[in-house]
């Protein structure tokens, strides 16, 4: 999974709608259903594959966001070992 530091390049897809045509028709064969049925089965599994998505991103970003909390708490640190003593008094 990728970090803040060491983020994988993003994939990029192209669809073929022939190919996509050609598959939905034979599923739609094989499994004698109209082709209509396999494509409303493809909108289901394209929203649950967008809902894996979204979960995925949530816990990327709890992630980060725990690294920041982690810097932040970092830099509080220093910045009060930073502070001459006598201000303490």
């Amino acid at each position: 999974m990728g970090t803040l530091q060491d983020q994988p390049p993003r994939n990029s897809y192209h669809y073929d709608l022939d190919l996509a045509m050609r598959d939905f028709i034979e599923i739609s064969k094989k499994h004698k259903v109209p082709v209509e049925t396999v494509i409303e089965a493809n909108k289901v599994m394209e929203l649950e594959r967008r809902n894996k998505i979204t979960v995925n991103n949530g816990d990327i970003h709890d992630e980060q966001m725990a690294g920041f909390g982690d810097i932040f708490i970092q830099m509080a640190e220093a910045i009060e070992g930073l502070k001459p003593e006598y201000q303490d008094e």
